[in-house]
Order: structure tokens, then sequence, then C-alpha cells
């Protein structure tokens, strides 16, 4: 009797221990992912006329900077979460990041008023700018579809 006693006890302390784990794992990239947000919007605070044309390059390497680190949290918690290896999650995000970033580039060149007035690379911009809002999108309903699971 104080064997299994013993015994559940073992097994309800690891299992608070996992879910502590795991908790503490989510609560890091949900702070991680509103670090990478508020950067974001504070680099795109340094151009007042956010489609200026002035403004593109501050805004391409913020929105790609910002990817970078969505990557960095969306890979990691496919690796402790979904068992993926470290290249198996990059390349799944990666081609994610370059469909949608193609899509954008897409929708933006092909439009109507582009064609008409010639947009340049504004299109770029914008496809990069869809592209990191739709990653911040991707990674925050990771977190969520874990933290919905284990609740």
């Amino acid at each position: 009797m104080k064997k299994l006693a013993f015994i559940l006890a073992a097994l309800l302390t690891l299992s608070t221990n996992a879910y502590a784990n795991t908790e503490d794992k989510l609560k890091v990239a949900e702070q991680k992912l509103t670090e990478c947000t508020d950067d974001f919007d504070t680099e795109n605070k340094n151009c007042p006329d956010i489609w200026n044309v002035k403004c593109h390059d501050i805004l391409m390497d913020a929105s790609k900077k910002a990817q970078k680190c969505y990557r960095q949290i969306t890979v990691d918690l496919f690796e402790n979460f979904y068992g993926m290896s470290r290249k198996e999650a990059e390349d799944k995000f990666d081609s994610y990041r370059k469909f949608i970033y193609e899509e954008h580039l897409f929708l933006f060149n092909n439009t109507t008023h582009c064609k008409n007035n010639n947009c340049g690379n504004s299109v770029y911009l914008y496809s990069e700018y869809s592209a990191t809002h739709l990653l911040y999108l991707y990674t925050f309903k990771i977190i969520k579809s874990i933290s919905s699971r284990i609740y």
C-alpha cells in the first residue's frame, strides 16, 4: 500500500512539474512575441509617413527583423511541442513565409492600381509588411493552440 501511495505521489509530482515546465515555455514564448511586436511598432514609428519612399529601407529592415524574431519563437515551439527537428521546423516556417510573401507580392503587383500607376518598389514593402503581420498571427495561433491543449 505504501508503494502504491509512493508511486501515485511520484506520478503526480512528475506531471505537475511537466505541466509547470510547459506553462513556463509558453509564457516565455508569449513574452518574446510581445517584445518582437513592440520592437516592430517602435521601429515603424521612426518613419512618420509609413508609406513614404524615404522610409522604404527602414520599414523593410524592421519587417525582416520582426520576421526573424517570429521565426525563432515558432521554430522553438515546433521543436518543443510538435517533435520536429530544428531543420524541419525552420523549413516549415521558411516555406510558409515564402508562400505568404509571394502571394501578397502577386496581389499587390497585379492590382489595376499598381498597373496603372507603376507602384515601383512599394509592392515589395507592402508584401514584406503583410507577411510580417501574418507571421505574427501564425506564431500567436500556435501559442494559443498549445495553450488550449494544456489547460
